[in-house]
């Protein structure tokens, strides 16, 4: 209602509705693609008063509490601690899906929302480490080779040049890798060269 003043007439008034909505259940996942055997903390940040139920899924398995922390309304997930989920805790390549499902309580002010984010785990780029030692006429040369990458598997192909005034020959060697980083092997009788 408007009352007027001395250059309007009054009363004159005028009415309309409005609703109050409930808000969207704001998720936001903060989250990256990692190579083979990082790991990462993803994010996600959730009103701090919520009083529906949060149900957090990866790769389509429900996460209880005892994988993630809550602090001042972020919930941090540490891939390296999903160990009951993934064996070691280290994602093996391929693309991975996390998904956060709010289901709103009795009066709440929040609707239902669901968020999902998919991230990638790439192939990792190993080192070769190859450690060696002098040796004498006609002894046993150990070679130690170690991989920069976590949990390799496969197989090491060594070749062994021996230069001498005469030419060149060549020795090949293959060592199977199960599940360690550093393989050895013994290449005997050496030669001079």
């Amino acid at each position: 209602t408007y009352n007027g003043d001395k250059n309007h007439n009054y009363p004159v008034s005028n009415s309309t509705k409005f609703e109050v909505l409930y808000d969207d259940f704001p998720i936001d996942i903060q989250l990256r693609n990692i190579t083979y055997g990082e790991t990462q903390i993803i994010s996600i940040s959730v009103p701090k008063d919520y009083e529906g139920t949060l149900k957090i899924k990866f790769n389509g398995t429900e996460l209880t509490e005892e994988y993630y922390t809550i602090e001042d309304g972020v919930i941090y997930i540490d891939t390296g601690d999903l160990t009951n989920i993934i064996e070691d805790g280290i994602l093996i390549v391929g693309e991975y899906n996390l998904s956060v499902n709010y289901t709103p309580a009795e009066n709440d002010y929040y609707r239902a929302n669901c968020t999902d984010k998919l991230f990638n785990v790439t192939r990792a780029d190993p080192n070769i480490i190859i450690s060696t030692e002098e040796i004498g006429y006609l002894s046993n040369e150990t070679i130690t080779i170690n991989l920069t990458s976590y949990n390799a598997t496969g197989k090491i192909n060594i070749t062994v040049v021996n230069i001498t005034e005469e030419g060149s020959t060549y020795t090949n060697y293959s060592v199977d890798i199960k599940n360690d980083t550093v393989v050895t092997v013994t290449i005997p009788d050496l030669e001079i060269g």
